[in-house]
């Protein structure tokens, strides 16, 4: 093939995957930051009334998939624990965020009946819906807040 043609021919190759890729409408919808952290603010109200009224089951169905591949009854026990030693949620402040697409973590300074803690929260959106991937809780108060690097903001 003659120098000529070959170049006739990346040109057409280059014009080709040009115009399929203007022509293709790939969209990838997963919310604004802001979005994302309302909707993991209403899950997380949703938990600690679930949490404080008892509602263990509902708080494990409202649980990731992953986190769900380990034993119920180890979770259920988890969440009894839990709730014997930090007694009812009385309130939260969440002190920090950070969004992702399809994840929102949460610090969150509580308090509880018995005394109080901090909380770091992860979770997994789906859709116009938010499933606990992580949940971890330390006794508290919080010291100090941590930097809003990472704070949820939409993007350009």
């Amino acid at each position: 093939m003659t120098s000529c043609r070959l170049r006739a021919l990346r040109a057409a190759t280059l014009a080709l995957v040009v115009c399929t890729a203007c022509r293709a409408q790939v969209k990838v919808k997963t919310g604004s930051d802001a979005e994302q952290r309302a909707i993991a603010l209403v899950a997380l109200d949703s938990l600690h009334r679930r949490y404080s009224d008892g509602r263990l089951e509902d708080i494990y169905t409202h649980m990731t998939v992953a986190l769900r591949s380990r034993p119920k009854a180890e979770l259920m026990a988890n969440m009894r624990e839990t709730r014997s030693r930090w007694g009812k949620f009385v309130s939260a402040n969440v002190v920090a965020s950070a969004c992702f697409p399809n994840e929102v973590r949460f610090i969150v300074a509580s308090k509880y009946e018995h005394g109080q803690a901090v909380e770091v929260v992860t979770w997994a959106l789906t859709g116009e819906a938010a499933y606990i991937q992580d949940f971890q809780i330390f006794p508290g108060p919080l010291d100090s807040v941590p930097a809003p690097g990472n704070e949820c903001r939409s993007r350009p």
